[in-house]
């Protein structure tokens, strides 16, 4: 086995990735989450607060990082996206809206219908998103729901 030799004399690297799930975990997990005031301004800090400072400091620092944003917060929170793409930084997919991915098929789990499918299309619809690899995000399931069929894809 090869050594793996890092910039600058460094013994390991890490990865430092966000998920910007914002309040799409409300709307799913109550049919009126919606209606939930509280809950629902707690999610929408990440987007609306917390990425502008995110984005801003990695700038300082000169780092460049993965964000794994749900469909419909890419939708939902376009400045933010904008902030994340402007910044130099990766998208990646995060399902839909939180939906647990081993309740899918192997389709749709591999984006050729359901959740998936639909958290692409706002990916190809924007050519300007830098995806993880050409023509495909990458992808963080949600709740560490990572098994069968989802590994072999």
């Amino acid at each position: 086995m090869s050594r793996v030799t890092w910039p600058n004399g460094a013994r390991c690297a890490a990865a430092i990735t966000f998920d910007m799930d914002a309040d799409s975990l409300i709307h799913i997990a109550a049919e009126d989450g919606w209606r939930r005031a509280y809950p629902v301004s707690m999610g929408r800090y990440g987007p609306t607060v917390a990425i502008p400072r995110i984005v801003e400091s990695y700038r300082r620092l000169g780092l460049k990082q993965s964000f794994f944003i749900p469909g419909w917060c890419l939708e939902t929170y376009p400045k933010a996206v904008e902030a994340i793409l402007e910044g130099g930084h990766e998208i990646g997919c995060h399902g839909w809206i939180n939906e647990n991915p081993l309740e899918r098929t192997r389709d749709e789990q591999a984006g050729g219908s359901g959740p998936r499918a639909r958290c692409l299309r706002p990916h190809r619809r924007a050519p300007a998103l830098r995806l993880s690899r050409p023509g495909l995000p990458g992808d963080r399931a949600h709740r560490g729901a990572v098994a069968g069929a989802r590994v072999r894809l």
